[in-house]
């Protein structure tokens, strides 16, 4: 295991170029399933409709030279575009020590819910060996294959932010374990507290995108608004208080995408209420320039993602709590819609 060595945060808006420690990481990406896997039974049609795939081949597509190249390139921009992500968070990353960094590319699309366009596996990730997991979705590696048939590729800020996203998830693994183990409970009242944990778990991991001016709310009070609307449309079979949960009614707390947007915006009311001098100044300082458009500093960035870090999930429920957000609330308003 290679012990990581220090890099002071860049002085400017600008990230530094890539440091050795980051280029001597052990980051491998790797189609799955893969394509020359001698005991897979790979069939050529799961591939034929890929951007820049060559149907029309002298011999075997797979092994056409162009095809194979294809995919090693698709693996290698894999790599790259996930290493701009850990170059970006680097000073908060830099403390921890890595075994392996290993991306697994759904190029087909066949472990990934189509709406996952990149996660963090923590169930195979140990940061006590420092061996951690990720995949890249369907829909990323596509537009992966297609900016490689592309000269001039362009990335928007949605796809530029998508590892560090995911990379925060990594810094937040034990609250993320320590979340998800509500899962497994036979109790309503658990799978409830993960579900609104839901909220602090990604609101954390896509602050950046916040602060960056992407997001579908214009302020706390939009943001706040629509959480009391996800928390009025849960099914009323929660109501059932004292029952065990089924697989169905555990798959119906899966939210949907708005939680992407919502999230980020509970972390800044968090921190705005945080009791503490640095963290509430610098948090109403980012927001008043991101309400008038103006770019906020990259060492300011990773200062307000430090702070969101160390928000635990006991005191994001804390929180709701004084917002009058809790699991007898919900279970309230669940028994006043099913009436």
């Amino acid at each position: 295991m290679t012990a990581i060595s220090t890099l002071t945060t860049p002085s400017t808006g600008s990230v530094t170029p890539i440091s050795d420690s980051i280029e001597n990481l052990n980051v491998f990406a790797f189609l799955t399933p893969d394509p020359y896997d001698e005991e897979g039974d790979f069939e050529i049609e799961w591939v034929e409709g890929l951007p820049g795939f060559k149907k029309e081949c002298k011999d075997h597509p797979l092994y056409d030279d162009h095809n194979m190249q294809l995919f090693e390139n698709l693996a290698i921009v894999v790599e790259k575009e996930f290493k701009k992500g850990v170059e970006y968070l680097w000073p908060l990353l830099q403390h921890l020590e890595f075994s392996y960094l290993h991306i697994n590319v759904d190029f087909l699309g066949i472990i990934l819910n189509d709406r996952s366009v990149a996660s963090y596996f923590y169930k195979r990730s140990n940061a006590k060996t420092g061996g951690y997991v990720f995949f890249a979705g369907y829909s990323l590696a596509n537009k992966y294959m297609q900016n490689l048939q592309d000269p001039t590729p362009s990335s928007s800020k949605y796809e530029e932010n998508i590892w560090r996203h995911e990379l925060i998830h990594l810094l937040d693994h034990n609250n993320i374990i320590n979340a998800e183990s509500l899962r497994k409970s036979d109790s309503v009242d658990k799978l409830i507290k993960r579900y609104l944990l839901l909220y602090r778990t990604e609101g954390v991991a896509d602050i950046i995108h916040l602060l960056l001016g992407q997001n579908e709310f214009e302020s706390i009070e939009f943001a706040k608004v629509a959480f009391a609307n996800e928390l009025e449309m849960l099914p009323p079979s929660i109501t059932n208080y004292q029952s065990k949960p089924s697989e169905r009614m555990k798959d119906a707390f899966n939210t949907s995408s708005i939680i992407y947007d919502i999230g980020p915006w509970l972390i800044i009311d968090f921190l705005l209420q945080s009791g503490k001098e640095e963290v509430e100044a610098l948090t109403k300082n980012c927001l008043s320039q991101l309400l008038v458009n103006e770019p906020i500093d990259y060492r300011d960035i990773l200062k307000m993602v430090k702070y969101a870090l160390e928000i635990s999930n006991k005191d994001f429920l804390k929180y709701l709590k004084s917002q009058h957000i809790t699991v007898e609330s919900i279970i309230n308003q669940a028994l006043v819609n099913q009436n």
